[in-house]
């Protein structure tokens, strides 16, 4: 009888380790102060800055805001290398049959010019208008500029080897990330990301244009890094 019931025995008792009250506070506290300093990184993750020092060229992101546009005019001044600047974009999305110019390239090129860069070093790459994929398609407007024979008559010089793209913000990386894919190593590329407005740069999770900008952002360049995905 004895033997039937030890080979019957479905349970068991043993001793275990387990967090006290005390113990789980603590870990929460670790869990987080990591967590808060992830978070605080978060924003200078995605508006980076990794320039180039003696770049070719300065390429802008038509959209950027007037305060932007000065902003690239500074930078432009602040390195003796550069030669021109690029603007790019795609079909203004409203106004384009009452507007001068059709598009974000144009328009931020005539901007430049307003502010007082020379015509002649001010070159507008515009792309058609999608309704996605935006940065892409300008960057690949790019890339084939890059690649034609006007080239280098409308820069007054042959050889290009760098740029320095510069972007609003939290967009920087994600626009770093599309042109290297776009221009696939025809030039070494950089980028420069200029603060917005919009929002608290240093306390950008504190105000909601903030929280969805880098939000946003970060599901973006998500998708372009680990499925190849352009947008």
């Amino acid at each position: 009888m004895v033997k039937i019931n030890r080979w019957l025995k479905l349970v068991n008792r043993r001793d275990r380790w387990g967090l006290t009250l005390q113990g789980w506070l603590f870990s929460l506290a670790i869990v987080g102060t990591v967590g808060w300093g992830g978070l605080s990184q978060v924003h200078g993750f995605f508006a980076m800055n990794q320039p180039l020092s003696n770049p070719d060229l300065l390429i802008v992101e038509g959209w950027i805001t007037d305060h932007n546009t000065k902003d690239a005019i500074q930078e432009f001044r602040s390195r003796l290398s550069y030669k021109a600047i690029i603007t790019t974009g795609t079909q203004l999305p409203r106004g384009y049959y009452l507007a001068e110019y059709k598009t974000f390239a144009e328009l931020s090129r005539a901007s430049l010019v307003k502010m007082g860069i020379p015509e002649q070093q001010v070159i507008a790459i515009s792309a058609p208008g999608v309704p996605r994929d935006r940065s892409y398609t300008s960057a690949v407007a790019l890339a084939q500029w890059l690649k034609s024979p006007d080239r280098s008559s409308a820069l007054g010089f042959e050889n290009i080897k760098s740029a320095n793209i510069l972007s609003e913000s939290v967009h920087a990386r994600r626009s770093w990330t599309l042109f290297k894919k776009a221009i696939a190593g025809q030039i070494e590329l950089g980028v420069i990301s200029v603060p917005t407005q919009e929002y608290d740069n240093d306390r950008w999770w504190s105000q909601s244009e903030g929280f969805k900008r880098v939000l946003f952002e970060a599901i973006g360049w998500f998708y372009v890094t680990f499925f190849n995905k352009t947008e």
